[in-house]
């Protein structure tokens, strides 16, 4: 990513706080998979004793167990010791000896289409010794086969996944443990699966949330299907387990779920399953905390901002910087949050550039600190932290939450360069479509620069919807051209305006906002930024149909009318009591509709032009 890519990202000053302003219209709101017995030794597993295991065409062996396995030799057995340093994976196995040959067999159905996975265990500080994967047609004569290698994740354990595809036939796949001394080099073998992928969970945001409402979760990894299940389960009791019966696929690295508001005060695994049984667990992933008491400060990357973001040389001008705070629950306002600034880690020796002011923050809400001066004196890359109430003043939630860092990359640019920001001049989603019934939109753009200017070169989306949890409008999406999770700014061109480009949004029901920023060569960016909306609404025929929505939550859709404009808003709930409002421009009610009938109906006429919001809120789990 070039220097503008990372520079001009950092700056969307007013126009970022700009635009959540705008959001923020004033309408009103209505109110057992434990693993039971550990498995003895793996016993010696003869073929004649399992002539009954036929070939399968998907396996998921998660090794709570010895059924699924062909044959083994006898030097093994299980290990489930701290499995949050193996991403959760509560069942692995280990050699028990040092020199003889440790292997296990299984049967799967191969017709030269299907992979086979393994993941394994490697201690960090050692060098990593592979196991080894061998094929046979009749379980006599094996060949060993080369797999594909990859380092997802590495904590105190290393994880390293095997895959390949057995040729058609050859339907006994042998796994064979690296030699060496298990002390020295300890190895262990993790989830096995075929023909399904087996989940990798990396991060689970937000780690903690109240009690008192639905709380919107972001499970990240790998390997997620479209039918791929959430669960929490209680450290305390793993027979209390909770499937998370909304689990919205966005893509095979993130999944959403919204937590239901009956969780007890407690801290739980978070665990993704696949269709066929394989699955991976994140130990002590998120904590329900008293929502009565519930009280966090926080910000994203994308909160830290800069301004201005061109400088030319010979320009003694020194940018400002800034933090939009957020703060997640309260009771009470807060006055004169401090936020300190650093060039570096402030752990690390960083130097202390100011500390900003948060005047006033009321609950669920956000704001902007007072500028900080960063006296800049050369172009080159540095990272910025912002460290919110630095002295712990507040009594918060969350305190692992308050320090925020992003790298920038600052040049200057010569004398006679461009300093005149282009402009969005139009921006659709669907070509102004209200409603979509499919996650895949279309965006289309068009900028220009001054007459003079150096012509736009570049384009940013991001994506908004509305977390209940955080009584907020959050960043949920942001343009990616090289899927490193981080944003990145597009090449702009006619086509923008004429093709358009494809958007895959978010799985939340309701009114999702797109903003777009453009810039031109000189990294100059749009002072106001393009916005659109649309509303998804799972068609018939989708596979999020119906939409599901928890008890006490709330989907936010929105529609533009014009004044004297007929409407009728109609809910079905399908399973459970789901109830229906509708709010005017001002945020008086325009029609209210709370009975337990399946179908209910708010018709109106629009007494002045503006934008009117649709809520359908949960009185019981429904669909």
């Amino acid at each position: 990513m070039n220097y503008r890519s990372k520079t001009i990202l950092a700056v969307i000053l007013p126009l970022l706080f700009f635009f959540l302003i705008v959001l923020s219209l004033p309408f009103g709101s209505s109110s057992s998979l434990a693993a039971g017995e550990p498995p003895q030794v793996i016993q010696t597993l003869t073929t004649a004793a399992r002539q009954t295991l036929p070939p399968v065409p998907i396996l998921a062996d998660n090794l709570g167990d010895s059924s699924k396995i062909f044959a083994g030799s006898g030097n093994l057995k299980p290990d489930s010791s701290f499995p949050e340093q193996m991403d959760g994976d509560l069942n692995r196995i280990i050699p028990m000896t040092d020199t003889a040959e440790a292997w296990l067999i299984w049967v799967v159905e191969a017709d030269g289409s299907r992979e086979f996975q393994a993941a394994t265990y490697h201690l960090v500080d050692r060098p990593i010794v592979d196991f080894k994967f061998y094929v046979s047609s009749d379980n006599q004569t094996y060949t060993e086969i080369s797999p594909t290698v990859k380092i997802p994740s590495s904590n105190q354990w290393t994880r390293v996944r095997y895959s390949f595809v057995p040729p058609a036939g050859m339907n006994f796949v042998k796994v064979e443990f690296p030699d060496g001394p298990v002390t020295l080099n300890p190895r262990q073998l993790g989830a096995i699966s075929f023909n399904e992928p087996i989940p990798i969970i990396y991060e689970v945001t937000p780690s903690s949330g109240p009690s008192n409402v639905p709380v919107t979760l972001d499970i990240y990894g790998e390997n997620f299907t479209p039918r791929s299940m959430g669960y929490l389960i209680p450290m305390t009791d793993a027979s209390m387990a909770v499937a998370l019966e909304n689990t919205l696929y966005a893509d095979a690295y993130h999944l959403q779920v919204i937590l239901p508001v009956t969780l007890t005060l407690q801290k739980y695994n978070v665990k993704v399953v696949n269709p066929a049984g394989s699955e991976t667990s994140h130990i002590g992933a998120y904590k329900v905390l008293d929502g009565t008491l519930y009280d966090d400060l926080t910000a994203d990357e994308l909160d830290l901002l800069i301004d201005p973001l061109v400088f030319l040389e010979g320009d003694t001008t020194n940018p400002n910087l800034f933090l939009t705070v957020r703060r997640w629950g309260g009771k009470t306002p807060l006055s004169n949050v401090k936020v300190k600034f650093y060039e570096g880690d402030p752990d690390a020796g960083g130097i202390l550039l100011g500390t900003g002011v948060a005047s006033s923050l009321d609950p669920y809400s956000h704001t902007l600190t007072s500028p900080v001066v960063w006296p800049l004196f050369s172009g080159g890359q540095y990272t910025l932290y912002a460290k919110i109430d630095p002295d712990n003043a507040i009594a918060e939630a969350n305190e692992a939450n308050n320090v925020i860092s992003r790298t920038v990359t600052i040049e200057y640019l010569p004398p006679e360069s461009d300093t005149l920001p282009p402009q969005v001049d139009s921006f659709v989603i669907n070509d102004s479509a209200p409603i979509t019934g499919e996650r895949s939109v279309v965006l289309k753009t068009t900028a220009s620069d001054s007459p003079t200017g150096s012509a736009v070169v570049s384009v940013l989306y991001l994506e908004y919807v509305f977390v209940q949890s955080a009584g907020d409008w959050l960043p949920v999406g942001f343009s990616d051209s090289d899927e490193d999770g981080t944003p990145d700014w597009l090449p702009y061109d006619g086509s923008m305006a004429v093709e358009g480009y494809p958007w895959t949004l978010t799985p939340t029901p309701g009114i999702h906002y797109l903003a777009v920023w453009v810039a031109d060569a000189y990294g100059n960016v749009s002072v106001v930024p393009g916005t659109a909306f649309i509303n998804l609404m799972p068609s018939p025929d989708s596979s999020m149909h119906p939409a599901t929505i928890l008890q006490d939550a709330i989907h936010i859709y929105r529609v533009n009318l014009g004044a004297g404009e007929n409407v009728s808003v109609e809910l079905v709930s399908v399973i459970g009591d789901a109830d229906l409002y509708v709010w005017g421009p001002d945020g008086s009610a325009v029609g209210i509709q709370e009975t337990s009938n399946p179908s209910e109906v708010v018709g109106f006429t629009a007494a002045v032009a503006g934008t009117y919001q649709i809520e359908v809120a949960g009185f019981t789990n429904a669909e």
